[in-house]
Formats: structure tokens, C-alpha cells, sequence
């Protein structure tokens, strides 16, 4: 059986499509046969690996929704060594309204990934929506491993703690074997003090892998959502591609060592999001009006990821 990863994030323009292509590039470029899906409705993955899903007859939308049974229907081969590609289209947005309350929806993607034709691949990387909806609901059944790229910013950080507490309902309700494999770092500038102080916020966080190198932003790197030629084809002597090349050494020699079945995996250490305390109209505006003293003390990053003390009353 493959190794199927789920790649997801809280928000959208992290680096996580552009992430998906260039680890399926590196690993093909190993010898490793690849599968890249993409249940994004945007469509970009089959973009930035050559393919026009605007060409594509089959789609995810098509096995989403059983128009196609067989998964091997969607498989576009791609330039580039040992990587195939199911595109999507943006058709796949209303994949969930067509199936309505059918029973066992949030297998579907499961079900299809354990059809003989996907056994010839070593890896599945499952580039899902920047959302916590229906196809990141089926990524995540469907999923033994999570890898959350991060951009590095107050905002990713938030939706961090909402991912990972997706990723612990999941498990519960779900997928007992899911588990967070680990966080990339992107869009990372290291004369910052900022991206410094994310990435280390990062590395305090309990029994959370942080891969390294971090990926830059690099004008090459945007500039493959356009070219349809990731940065490790493009410019593999670059920075960029040399730290998606040693991401991918470092994301195997985990999968190789890891086990490939357990009972239960380990839930994420990321706190969950605080749910935000009723206010009155009155105590809305005021928050919404209030100025940050001058000199005043900034809030740690490492903030967000502490778990919420339990009151000993």
C-alpha cells in the first residue's frame, strides 16, 4: 500500500499546492512513483504540474461523485518522471451538494485509493482546500499522515490550532490512524525578525516535527504556479529547490521508520482554538475601538500554542 499524505492548511496562499508539485517532482525524481490528487476545486495543482484541468474529461469531481468509478479514469501522466496527477476543476465545488445525505460520504476518497490500480504507487499526496470542509473531511479519512505547510504569518498561526483540531475530531470520528506528520515552514525570510521568531514559536511546540530547511520566497518559486514547471525542474540548484528536495529526504526517513498501521495515532500538541466569550454590543465596540498603548508589551507567538489552563475551582 501507498503512503497517503494529506497536505492542508487553514488558509489559502501558504505555499501549499506549490508544495504538493514540488514533493511530487523530488520523490519522482528518487524513483518513487507518485500520485498527486487534487481535491481543491481551484484546480491549480494539475497547473502547476503541466496539466490544463480545463482539458481533463476526467476530474475529481468525476470520482467524487461516482461519474467515474474507476480511479485510474482520472490518472493524467505529467512531464516529469514517476508523477501522475488526478486534476480538478472547479465543477468540484458542488461535488457535496450533489451527493447530499448519502451514507458514507466522507469515505469516498478512501474507498477509491484502495482500488488495485493505486497499489503501483508509492506515495499518494493528496493536496486538499484551504478549509475544513467536505474534501478536507474526506483527505483526512482517507489519510495516515498530515503535512501542514506554514506561511509565516500571525494569521497561519490561528489556523494552525484550527487544524489541528480538526486533525483530533478526525481521529475520533474517523480515522484513528491519522497523524500529523510534521509542519514546513514557508515563504520564510531569515533577515527578519519576524520569520525568526515564528519559526522558533514553531520548534516550542511539544512533539511537532518543524522540517528544515525552510523554503524561501524565491521569484522562482511563485513564479511555477504560472509556468506549470516546479521551482526542483526549473532551478534545481536554487535554494528553494534544494530545501524541497531535503524536505522530501526528511519526510521519507520518517514514513520509512514509522509503522505503517497503528490502533491510534497521537493527537497533535496544538492547543485548541479558545472559543471567544459572549459580549454585549457595548463590549463588541469598545474591543473593536481600543488603540494598543504606545510601548506596549507585544504578544508572545508562543501564545498561540498554549493550552488553555483549567480552572482548579
Amino acid at each position: 500500500m501507498p503512503s497517503v499524505i494529506s497536505l492542508a492548511s487553514g488558509k489559502g496562499g501558504v505555499g501549499k499546492t506549490t508544495s504538493v508539485a514540488n514533493l511530487a517532482v523530488a520523490y519522482g525524481r528518487r524513483g518513487f512513483k507518485v500520485l498527486a490528487w487534487d481535491l481543491d476545486g481551484q484546480g491549480n495543482l494539475g497547473q502547476a504540474l503541466g496539466v490544463d484541468p480545463a482539458k481533463a474529461r476526467v476530474s475529481s469531481y468525476h470520482l467524487v461523485t461516482g461519474k467515474a468509478p474507476a480511479i485510474s479514469q482520472a490518472f493524467h501522466a505529467t512531464e516529469y518522471d514517476n508523477v501522475t496527477v488526478i486534476p480538478s476543476h472547479m465543477e468540484l465545488f458542488a461535488a457535496e451538494q450533489e451527493l447530499g445525505g448519502a451514507l458514507g460520504k466522507e469515505y469516498i476518497v478512501r474507498n477509491l485509493l484502495l482500488q488495485p490500480d493505486v497499489l503501483t504507487f508509492d506515495l499518494v499526496l493528496l493536496d486538499l482546500p484551504p478549509n475544513l470542509g467536505f474534501h478536507t473531511v474526506n483527505g483526512f479519512a482517507a489519510s495516515r499522515w498530515v503535512l501542514i505547510p506554514l506561511q509565516m504569518s500571525g494569521f497561519a498561526l490561528s489556523g494552525l490550532r484550527q487544524l489541528a483540531h480538526a486533525i483530533r475530531l478526525a481521529q475520533e470520528h474517523l480515522n484513528p490512524e491519522l497523524e500529523l506528520l510534521g509542519l514546513i515552514p514557508t515563504f520564510v525570510n531569515d533577515r527578519t525578525t519576524f520569520s525568526r521568531e515564528l519559526v522558533e514559536a514553531l520548534h516550542m511546540i511539544p512533539n511537532t516535527r518543524v522540517f528544515q530547511p525552510y523554503i524561501p520566497y524565491t521569484v522562482r518559486v511563485a513564479e511555477g504556479s504560472l509556468t506549470g514547471v516546479p521551482v526542483v525542474a526549473s532551478s534545481p540548484s536554487s535554494r528553494a529547490a534544494e530545501s524541497y528536495i531535503k524536505v522530501a529526504d526528511a519526510v521519507w526517513d520518517v514514513l520509512r521508520q514509522a509503522p505503517a498501521h497503528v490502533t491510534r495515532a497521537p493527537s497533535p500538541s496544538i492547543a485548541a482554538p479558545q472559543r471567544a466569550p459572549a459580549l454585549t454590543p457595548g463590549e463588541a465596540n469598545a474591543q473593536l475601538l481600543t488603540v494598543p498603548r504606545p510601548g506596549a508589551r507585544r504578544r508572545s507567538f508562543w501564545s498561540f500554542f498554549r493550552r488553555p489552563q483549567r480552572s482548579t475551582s
